[in-house]
């Protein structure tokens, strides 16, 4: 059963999350830690794996930038730590994509301490750059970014399209979450607990200001509830505005991909895409099938729309592939349908 927990965050809701993950680092006992790390002179930043606690410092889960790059780092990481206790700090989509890639391997995460983050959405790379330059530092375009946590985000049009139109801005069964979506994080943010155990194990009665009043907890249910109405709507709105020469159907998306450009960008920064299929090659059935298997696992990320040069609204136009795909399979006769049997 989930549990919620205070933190008090006296004007300063990045340095508290710091804080926070500072704190657990040394209660969870961890060796290392994947968590977005601001680079150079603070103008840029990227997800690293850190070993150090101490530049936790430099740290920021809540800046408004995801990168494909951070669900890519997990096999290398478990690869080459195959025996300690890690910590992911991950947003919804990157941790999608992260437990696509465990389910799809031999990785082994039982000894993993997975956070979430209420994403609070992102600009893309070229809108990210600009406001950096504008804000100064990345730090600041945070703290800016912050101040619309309680309305679930300043006007959507600003963000990725991808942003726009996902209704999943919480991490799904993480072990802990850091909550800000709905709340006055000026003043407190929510810490919740998969189950008692973990609560148990990490000591969050000692990590934490105490258990969060229901009235908070009910306060970003409701605006989760309004935000996932609105974003919905803009995906089928963006989806409806798609033009009639963008592919339906997976055999004319392949065909779509072959003719667009030689560069495959946007399979490239796909975080799930392993080459299963080739656009350019005439495979037939067996090509369609595997687009199909690598559509109906899409993370509506937006990494490849966000990597392709000619700006198509691949997020739209994909999402309106894999409702077909969806629709296909529950129309389908049972006897017909994946994984049953007469």
């Amino acid at each position: 059963m989930k549990t919620s927990w205070l933190l008090e965050t006296n004007g300063d809701a990045l340095g508290t999350v710091r804080q926070f993950l500072l704190e657990l680092w040394s209660y969870a006992g961890l060796d290392g830690m994947l968590v977005p790390v601001y680079q150079a002179d603070g103008a840029n930043i990227s997800p690293c794996f850190v070993e150090d606690p101490a530049q936790l410092n430099l740290a920021d889960p809540l800046a408004p930038m995801v990168s494909a790059r951070s669900a890519r780092l997990v096999p290398q990481i478990a690869s080459a730590h195959p025996k300690a206790r890690l910590g992911f700090v991950w947003r919804s989509c990157e941790a999608r994509g992260s437990q696509w890639l465990i389910d799809h391997s031999d990785i082994s995460a039982a000894n993993w301490l997975v956070i979430g983050v209420d994403c609070l959405s992102s600009f893309s790379s070229v809108d990210f750059g600009w406001r950096v330059e504008r804000a100064g530092e990345v730090e600041r375009l945070t703290r800016e970014t912050l101040r619309f946590a309680r309305m679930g985000g300043i006007a959507p049009y600003r963000y990725r399209n991808a942003c726009q139109m996902c209704t999943s801005p919480v991490v799904q069964n993480a072990d802990l979450n850091i909550e800000l979506l709905g709340l006055p994080v000026k003043h407190t943010l929510i810490i919740t607990a998969k189950n008692r155990e973990i609560v148990k194990k990490l000591r969050l009665q000692e990590l934490t200001d105490g258990e969060a009043p229901a009235s908070l907890v009910s306060r970003r249910e409701a605006t989760l509830g309004v935000l996932a109405g609105r974003r919905r709507q803009v995906a089928d709105r963006m989806e409806q505005g798609l033009s009639g020469d963008f592919p339906a159907e997976v055999s004319s998306l392949l065909e779509y991909l072959a003719r667009c450009a030689p560069c495959e960008a946007c399979l490239q920064a796909c975080p799930i895409y392993m080459g299963e299929f080739s656009p350019a090659a005439d495979g037939g059935a067996e090509m369609v099938s595997a687009a199909s298997r690598w559509l109906e696992a899409c993370l509506a990320c937006g990494m490849c729309e966000e990597a392709c040069p000619k700006q198509v609204p691949l997020t739209a136009m994909l999402r309106h592939i894999q409702r077909a795909l969806h629709d296909d399979v529950n129309l389908a006769p049972a006897a017909n349908r994946t994984g049953l049997s007469l």
